[in-house]
């Protein structure tokens, strides 16, 4: 059996266990962030292309509404836009 560990001992872990729960957190934000940047580039590329044909004028491809929702999801992030 393994004795338990000594005061100095447990302070390491305890310090490693709250760094990696620091870079689980980042991680998950990052990944968050990820998400949320490959759903705007789906959506703002929306536009179909056909072989030999001309890209059909874009005109408005992002609504003002769009864009405020965009930000407030980011603002929900803690990012600022």
């Amino acid at each position: 059996m393994t004795d338990p560990p000594t005061p100095g001992q447990q302070a390491m872990l305890d310090a490693f266990s709250s760094r990696r729960e620091a870079e689980q957190k980042k991680a998950t934000r990052l990944t968050e962030v990820i998400s949320l940047f490959d759903c705007i580039l789906i959506a703002l590329s929306a536009i179909s292309m056909h072989e030999n044909e001309a890209r059909p004028h874009p005109g408005k491809e992002a609504k003002r509404y769009q864009v405020e929702d965009m930000r407030d999801g980011f603002n929900d992030m803690g990012i600022k836009p």
